[in-house]
This record gives C-alpha cells, sequence and structure tokens, in this order.
C-alpha cells in the first residue's frame, strides 16, 4: 500500500519541473505575446514594444528568481513531507502549468504573464515560506524541551 507522501513528493517535483520548462518556453516565444499585446499596426521598433518587451523581462526574471528560491527551500527537505502543503502546491502549480500552457500556445497578451506570476510565483513561495517558518518554530520548541 502507497502512503500519501510516495505520490506527493514526486507529483510535486513533477508539476514543478514542467512550471519551470513552461516559463523558460515563455520566455523563448514572448515576442508574439508582446505582439499580441500592442496595436496591430505597430511594429518591433516601436515605443510600445519597447517597454512592453521591458514589462515582459521584469515579470520573467521575477518568475526565475521565485521558482528558484521554491526549488531551494523545496530541495533543503524541511517542508517536502508536509502533505497538506504539498497537495496545495501541486493545485497551484498545475493551474499556472494550465495557464502558462495556454499563455504559449494561444500567444496571449504579454501583460497576463503577471497573473501566471502570482499563481505560480508568490503564492508557492509565501505557502513554503511559511512552511519553513512553522517548521523551524517547532523546532525551536522542541529544543527548548529537550
Amino acid at each position: 500500500m502507497y502512503k500519501a507522501q510516495d505520490i506527493l513528493i514526486p507529483s510535486r517535483f513533477l508539476i514543478f519541473i514542467l512550471q519551470v520548462l513552461l516559463t523558460i518556453t515563455a520566455g523563448i516565444s514572448h515576442k508574439d505575446n508582446i505582439l499580441a499585446g500592442i496595436d496591430s499596426n505597430l511594429t518591433e521598433n516601436s515605443q510600445e514594444y519597447s517597454d512592453g518587451n521591458k514589462e515582459f523581462l521584469v515579470a520573467l526574471i521575477l518568475f526565475y528568481v521565485f521558482e528558484a528560491i521554491e526549488m531551494g527551500i523545496m530541495l533543503s527537505g524541511l517542508t517536502l513531507f508536509n502533505n497538506k502543503l504539498s497537495i496545495v502546491q501541486i493545485f497551484f502549480h498545475s493551474v499556472c502549468v494550465l495557464l502558462l500552457c495556454w499563455f504559449n500556445h494561444e500567444q496571449w497578451e504579454y501583460w497576463s504573464m503577471w497573473t501566471e506570476w502570482a499563481i505560480g510565483g508568490i503564492v508557492p513561495v509565501l505557502l513554503e515560506v511559511i512552511g519553513l517558518m512553522s517548521i523551524t518554530m517547532v523546532y525551536r520548541k522542541v529544543a527548548k524541551v529537550t
């Protein structure tokens, strides 16, 4: 019989890695998303395209930073065996993966990357940090008792 952790831990890593790959894909194909977000008569040489490109790159870099922070916390192993946290993380990363698939395939406007960043970047990292803080507080209480 499988334990919940036997399914949740690999699922959590796989969906996270899929999100990272889709984020990289969004970065590679970002020109189409920027062109979708500006007037149809503007080109890559316009100021509006340049502004959109800068905004998209900021969102993308922040996405990479938050994914790196989350990966570091996950690899520390401190929050890895928290089943409730894993289920919530899998949910948010799954929603983000779906949104990134649509973002890449349907050529959504560049500014919608902020939505994916909020769902797949900010929320999971905040949950990881909260989980890490609760574990360290429990560890401190146990250390004081012994």
